[in-house]
């Protein structure tokens, strides 16, 4: 019998432990058996033990998926803190999850998780977050706006931009991108004009 795992990682499970019964307890070992499944990365935790009626009896916990990783091909699922799960061809069982990507964005997993938590029901038109120089996020939201996050304290910024938006609907102007890099001051560029040339207006924006 196995607890705590989903479909899929059950049918993994069963896969990786190679088992044909009937076979004797006496022939299973145990702590083998809990490091193959352990080995799975979708599993967390893992426990294997003979049960009454000699059922042998795996429980184990599920990492949670917090974050797809968009990749050249495809899709890994992430944990929030970067820990790698499964690769997935498609968003289809994991729509419901925000998207990263960007070199080294595993690494920043923690960080993300907590920008879309301060985003969570209150900026909707968000598509996922590009990770930018290994060191800050940009924000791109369904629109193909961008927002450009500092390197510290980006949940800040945010918080920053919710407020904008709520006062002065922000992102439904012309707007191509939103710089938050310097926390005194943003940067609102609009979309190119006839001749190709970005321009750009500062705001002063109170700390």
């Amino acid at each position: 019998s196995i607890e705590g795992a989903s479909d899929s990682l059950n049918a993994e499970i069963r896969d990786v432990l190679g088992l044909h019964f009937p076979v004797s307890s006496f022939d299973l070992d145990l702590a083998d058996l809990r490091k193959r499944v352990l080995a799975l990365p979708p599993v967390e935790i893992a426990e294997a033990r003979i049960k009454g009626g000699g059922i042998l009896h795996i429980k184990v916990n599920e990492k949670t998926p917090a974050l797809l990783l968009k990749e050249k091909f495809g899709f890994t699922v992430l944990s929030k803190q970067g820990k790698f799960i499964r690769s997935v061809s498609t968003r289809e069982y994991f729509s419901d999850l925000p998207v990263i990507t960007g070199e080294g964005a595993e690494n920043a997993a923690t960080q993300a998780t907590a920008i879309f938590k301060t985003i969570y029901g209150k900026l909707d038109q968000v598509r996922g977050l590009v990770f930018v120089g290994q060191r800050r996020w940009n924000l791109i939201m369904k629109s193909g706006q961008v927002v450009m996050l500092p390197e510290k304290n980006p949940e800040q910024a945010i918080q920053k931009i919710i407020i904008l938006d709520k006062a002065e609907q922000i992102f439904s102007r012309n707007i191509a991108v939103f710089d938050f890099r310097l926390p005194s001051r943003i940067t609102l560029r609009i979309p190119p004009d006839k001749y190709d040339q970005i321009n750009s207006k500062v705001i002063g924006v109170r700390n």
